[in-house]
């Protein structure tokens, strides 16, 4: 392997380097980037200013020379570690892909960062004479005071880094992300190299806690305040999952928040207790006593008996963790029921295209009065539309949030599962003061929904704990059941809108998610070419955000010379099969391809309905019938198709030459 051009001859010995990427995009180009060096030993995590140095603190810093990261990651990492940081920096390339990419979308715009991004793009600015408005951060403190005042003077787009991205979304903000290209990492590689034979470095050795309580079988793991394992009794009884979700923890240890949870993993049934020593021996190093072993059902973590009061991290020596093993139920039993924490549920709204859409801002007011009164909330809308979004959203949001999530997918549930959630002393419908999400109900059969609905209200679930339904509410039977949970659980409702009812935002949905896109994928897709984006705006959508997100992801991957052009579009919506026909049992003369008002009409202005055939079958009678709208005028009926003229004499050449 040839070693890049322009880059620095080293010794045999390898650079060894960290790279903390803030974001998942930055770290796949950085290894893609590193295997053009022989003479670099790699490690690459991904995590973002006090996630970032909570992961880099996780490595023993004598392995390493040099860490690389950016902005305001790479400054906290500065303050904490005693080897040398370099940043990774901003090209120009960089960011005139993120201004050609924000010329897309309509409204006023900002760049905001730090110096290695603001300066460069001054210079941009001017030369080009583009007058976009700059900010510079002094340190990650001044992200929030910034991003207020541009929402002061109405901003509806900043082009900004991870950092600043998240930021400016929260606050309700647009957000186009600067992301470093592979000659920017490059640069940042050679300057590693450069330094790396003088500035290698010792970190300070990890101090070991000196005893540890053992108890019978049990595993007891300790970590430092800075969540580095101190001590650990059978690491080979704990797989790597658990040793790192117990990691996170440590805060709410630290915060007095948690004192017991459980884990379920590889099908093991984990209790934990938890306890914080301290150097003097002041309260807060007593054990808390193990819980009992209970025939209980979780996926995810279930954290109970929390309290809150402040600890000083100063005098803290330690956090342990006392883990017995027991043994679960069967997944068959379990299956349908998941549960979560409010930091997971958190993370996973603003992972969706929904969040990214800004569509929760209409019901968001909505949310917030059921929270505070602890209101049954019934989420309707479409398949695809964020219903289970919404869910994690308000539970996240609620006062309720520090007691777990159980989410109930009834399109899920098997007679296992079902008859554990309705009899088992241990179903979630018995809890107190947690958050239940029963969704798609209008999957179920009536008799199971009529065994629910009545232990539900015989059970005071409603009263006991907050409780929220979610179903798809088309349909003569949903319907009826819709009415029965309003009127007997007092459920306040909020519906979704489809995807086709704000066509209008598409564009703008789909440049966001393209920018998304650059920060977790290693490719450069610049922008969607207007015909293209008008495709996408007329279609239909019968699967929603779901749908959309996947196909823009598919576009996304195939794009060519960094545009999606309205071929690549056609092709991806071609090939969509009527997967929602229990939706609706008919679609518009094209298929599914278009919205009712995009399509063709008559002289009275009605559009045709067609069921749903073969594809051939679909694209003739299409054909035929934009034939006749057009009063035969063949040239005009294949503008409205969308093709050339010889495409549609070849669709009615395989039918004798004849239209229907």
């Amino acid at each position: 392997m040839t070693q890049p051009q322009g880059s620095v001859s080293r010794a045999v010995q390898p650079c060894r380097i960290l790279v903390v990427a803030p974001y998942a995009g930055l770290a796949n180009s950085v290894r893609r980037v590193a295997n053009e060096y022989q003479n670099i030993q790699l490690s690459c995590i991904t995590g973002n200013l006090n996630y970032g140095l909570r992961a880099a603190r996780m490595f023993n810093m004598q392995n390493f020379d040099i860490v690389l990261s950016r902005g305001g990651t790479a400054g906290l990492l500065r303050q904490e570690l005693n080897i040398p940081v370099l940043d990774i920096p901003i090209g120009s390339f960089d960011i005139l892909k993120a201004i050609k990419l924000a010329q897309e979308i309509k409204g006023k715009k900002a760049i905001v960062g730090f110096p290695a991004i603001t300066n460069t793009a001054a210079t941009i600015n001017e030369i080009l004479q583009l007058n976009l408005d700059i900010y510079t951060l002094s340190e990650a403190d001044d992200i929030s005071e910034v991003v207020q005042l541009l929402v002061k003077k109405h901003y509806q787009t900043v082009l900004c880094d991870v950092v600043s991205g998240s930021a400016a979304r929260a606050a309700g903000l647009d957000a186009v992300l600067i992301t470093s290209g592979a000659n920017s990492i490059r640069q940042a590689f050679n300057s590693a190299l450069t330094l790396a034979d003088y500035l290698r470095q010792a970190n300070h050795d990890n101090r070991l806690l000196q005893e540890t309580l053992y108890r019978e079988d049990n595993t007891t793991l300790a970590f430092s305040p800075k969540g580095s394992i101190l001590f650990v009794s059978h690491m080979s009884k704990l797989p790597q999952g658990l040793v790192d979700y117990l990691r996170i923890q440590i805060p709410y240890v630290k915060n007095g928040s948690v004192q017991n949870l459980r884990k379920a993993m590889n099908g093991i049934l984990y209790h934990v207790s938890c306890a914080v020593l301290y150097e003097n021996g002041t309260p807060g190093a007593d054990i808390i006593p193990e819980p009992t072993i209970n025939d209980l059902n979780f996926d995810n973590a279930l954290i109970d008996n929390t309290v809150s009061f402040k600890r000083d991290d100063k005098d803290i020596a330690a956090i342990v963790f006392y883990i017995h093993a027991g043994h679960t139920t069967s997944k068959r039993r379990r299956s349908g029921i998941t549960y979560y924490t409010s930091h997971e549920a958190q993370r996973c709204f603003e992972g969706s295209l929904y969040n990214l859409s800004g569509n929760y801002d209409r019901i968001q007011s909505a949310i917030e009065n059921a929270n505070e009164v602890r209101q049954p909330l019934l989420i309707t809308g479409e398949y695809g539309t964020g219903r289970t979004a919404v869910a994690l959203e308000t539970y996240a949001t609620s006062p309720f949030s520090s007691r777990p999530f159980t989410e109930v997918d009834c399109g899920m549930l098997t007679e296992s599962s079902q008859d554990f959630l309705l009899n088992s002393s241990h179903s979630p419908l018995f809890a107190q003061n947690e958050t239940i999400h029963i969704k798609n109900f209008d999957s179920s059969s009536n008799q199971f929904l009529h065994n629910l609905f009545s232990t539900i209200a015989q059970a005071g679930t409603y009263q006991n704990m907050r409780v929220i339904f979610s179903c798809n509410p088309l349909g003569h039977t949903v319907q009826r059941y819709i009415s029965y949970i309003k009127d007997k659980f007092l459920c306040m409702e909020v519906e979704l809108i489809p995807l086709r009812e704000i066509h209008e935002q598409i564009p703008t949905i789909a440049n966001l998610y393209l920018s998304q896109l650059n920060s977790e994928l290693t490719g450069e897709v610049l922008r969607i070419d207007h015909k293209a984006m008008d495709l996408l705006s007329a279609y239909a959508w019968p699967g929603n955000y779901i749908q959309f997100g996947r196909i823009i992801r598919q576009l996304y991957l195939s794009a060519n010379d960094h545009v999606i052009d309205q071929a690549s579009v056609r092709s991806a919506l071609a090939l969509e099969r009527p997967t929602f026909l229990n939706r609706t049992s008919t679609v518009n003369t094209y298929g599914s391809l278009y919205r009712d008002d995009q399509a063709p009409s008559n002289k009275e202005g009605n559009s045709l309905s067609i069921p749903f055939g073969s594809l051939a079958q679909m694209g003739y009678d299409a054909a035929c019938l934009a034939i006749r709208y057009s009063n035969g005028n063949q040239t005009e009926a294949a503008k409205k198709l969308g093709i050339s003229r010889t495409t549609l004499w070849r669709i009615l050449k395989k039918h004798g030459g004849k239209t229907s």
